[in-house]
């Protein structure tokens, strides 16, 4: 069932919209249902990352950036200190 909206929109966004829809051959309604339906649609199919319990038993391996950097500055200063 259709039911109507009242949006309040900035004039030039406004005029973007009829642009765009003209453009692709669609009513404003049209264009803003598919809109929302996509955004919706997006929503809801964001699934958390479930992890192996391979890759937990490894994570953790390779030190965070900060740490690299720290190890990478020690190496290299005990290697040009001699």
């Amino acid at each position: 069932m259709d039911t109507k909206i009242t949006i309040t929109l900035d004039s030039s966004l406004k005029e973007e919209m009829v642009k765009y829809a003209a453009a692709n051959k669609q009513s404003i309604s049209s264009f803003v249902s598919k809109l929302i339906n996509s955004a919706l649609q997006t929503k809801q199919t964001v699934h958390p990352v479930v992890l192996s319990e391979e890759v937990k038993s490894i994570m953790g391996i390779i030190p965070s950036e900060d740490d690299w950097k720290a190890s990478k500055s020690a190496y290299l200063e005990k290697k040009y200190k001699n």
